[in-house]
């Protein structure tokens, strides 16, 4: 099993391994992040130096030989997994189920799928399992170069946008609690986010707690303003007017329903 969402990891059978070396690290996570096709050096080198040493190319050699000694101590059968094509192309063979950022990928898809559908019970299901598979921000021990921060950066997104959207799976089925917890850990760190503060609003504002979603607006809003010189978007302000009217319906819809 190969890990991403959160310290790199690599288990097999009963060894677990942290890959020691930054390098090395660095290394296997940019073969994970595009294991489905052959990676070019260039981009491979791009991932380990924000800015080359002499002989890049040579000095990726060493680093992909260690790579494969790495894997090796866990299992022998790892040492293949590394794969040269050519003096210019690289991959890690992964198979189905080994990478847990593929996983999270298959149930998030699956899971907004289910919602579409109006399958809120199994979409709930496929999302919570996708979300239990984070331990921490994805390549949390590997961000040393701008490639590497921004491929890892969209997989953070991407867990967010899922938190995002069990929250409005669990407001649609009535699970306030789980959401508003959910909701304000996300907002905690990620303040900017006004999909979660509008899900976090109408969450309070369903659950009972008007006064409450009355202040996480004007929370939102000055977070907003303060931090971008804005005022929140218009769903957003639709959603302040809908609580001020006492409209528990358009509350319901969501922002999809509020964006329209």
């Amino acid at each position: 099993m190969f890990r991403v969402l959160g310290p790199v990891t690599v288990t097999h059978g009963n060894s677990s391994w942290s890959p020691g070396p930054r390098k090395t690290r660095e290394l296997l996570t940019a073969l994970l992040l595009d294991c489905q096709h052959p990676v070019p050096a260039r981009q491979l080198i791009e991932a380990l130096w924000d800015r080359p040493t002499r002989n890049p190319e040579s000095n990726l050699r060493t680093h992909v030989a260690a790579l494969r000694r790495a894997l090796a101590k866990i299992s022998p059968e790892l040492r293949g997994r590394v794969v040269t094509h050519s003096k210019m192309l690289y991959s890690l063979d992964i198979r189905s189920g080994e990478l847990d950022a593929m996983q999270f990928a298959m149930l998030s898809r699956k899971g907004r799928a289910a919602l579409s559908q109006g399958d809120l019970c199994t979409a709930a299901e496929l999302l919570r399992e996708a979300l239990a598979l984070w331990r921490g921000p994805a390549g949390v021990d590997v961000r040393t170069s701008e490639y590497l921060d921004h491929r890892l950066g969209i997989l953070d997104e991407q867990h967010m946008a899922t938190i995002e959207d069990l929250a409005d799976v669990q407001i649609a089925l009535g699970a306030f609690p789980e959401a508003i917890e959910a909701l304000r850990w996300l907002l905690s760190d990620n303040p900017l986010r006004e999909r979660a503060w509008s899900a976090l609003i109408r969450a309070q504002y369903l659950v009972g707690d008007t006064s409450g979603a009355l202040s996480t607006y004007e929370q939102a809003r000055k977070t907003i303003r303060d931090e971008l010189g804005s005022d929140p978007s218009p769903g957003m302000r639709l959603m302040h007017e809908a609580i001020l009217r006492h409209d528990a319906e358009i509350l319901r819809l969501g922002n999809l329903a509020l964006a329209q």
